[in-house]
């Protein structure tokens, strides 16, 4: 909040995780932060908002750095999954709203107007040059470099899954190559996952449940069955999880 209040800005939107891929594992360890903050913030006239969001569930379908970017691109463009794009739509109209003092459905319409004129993704394009980086990787993301090996995470049940153990998953983003296990460890900018399946899908045995991308041939067999470990399914249907517990002002 120290970096948020020194910025200058008069209102703040907070994307509070919570789950099992979060610091904060359970609601009330979450409403507490939460509350802290948007206390924190109130106390110094920096107008607020948290929202508790889900993180026992990947959002998405990227996990890693290139992959998300041009996941964000995606977005930014009006495609890509429908659960990154409904956080995304949330958050926005809660910050349009706090900036310019106006409902939040016309704070929605103005968000998904941005979007489907382009100017969302003109936006991003002109932050790219503002902080000196190369806007043609943002207009062409296809030629983003890809991994060497993309293994094919196959399921050894049938079944709804019922869980997810997101930070497993996350260890196994890590260790394909896309985060640092020690200081100095380069981090490869291809590396991550690719999930096809997620909380409340069925899957047939043999079905791709993921794609691990790396370039570490030698940790995809461990990898592998770390993936599927962490997945646990069910004879029964599972209802898909939300993905917004609660919105704190």
């Amino acid at each position: 909040m120290s970096k948020k209040i020194a910025s200058g800005s008069d209102c703040l939107v907070l994307d509070v995780k919570m789950g099992k891929g979060a610091f904060m594992k359970n609601i009330e360890d979450a409403r507490e932060l939460s509350r802290r903050m948007v206390n924190l913030g109130n106390l110094v006239n920096l107008k607020t908002i948290a929202i508790i969001t889900n993180m026992d569930v990947p959002l998405g379908k990227k996990i890693g750095n290139s992959l998300e970017v041009k996941e964000a691109i995606d977005v930014l463009k009006g495609n890509g999954p429908e659960d990154l794009k409904e956080i995304c739509l949330v958050i926005s109209t809660y910050m349009v709203s706090l900036g310019l003092g106006i409902s939040k459905q016309k704070a929605e319409a103005k968000v998904k107007e941005s979007i489907s004129s382009g100017a969302a993704f003109e936006k991003f394009k002109e932050l790219v040059r503002w902080q000196g980086g190369n806007e043609d990787w943002i207009n062409y993301p296809e030629n983003f470099p890809n991994s060497l090996y993309n293994e094919k995470v196959r399921s050894f049940k049938s079944g709804y899954i019922k869980s997810m153990d997101t930070e497993n998953i996350g260890k196994v983003s890590l260790k394909l190559g896309s985060g640092r296990e020690y200081k100095d460890e380069p981090i490869d900018y291809t590396a991550g996952i690719t999930v096809l399946k997620k909380t409340g899908d069925y899957v047939e045995i043999g079905d791709t449940i993921a794609v691990l991308h790396t370039n570490r041939e030698n940790v995809i067999n461990e990898l592998t069955e770390l993936y599927l470990n962490s997945i646990e399914f069910s004879n029964e249907p599972v209802q898909k999880p939300k993905l917004i517990y609660e919105v704190m002002e």
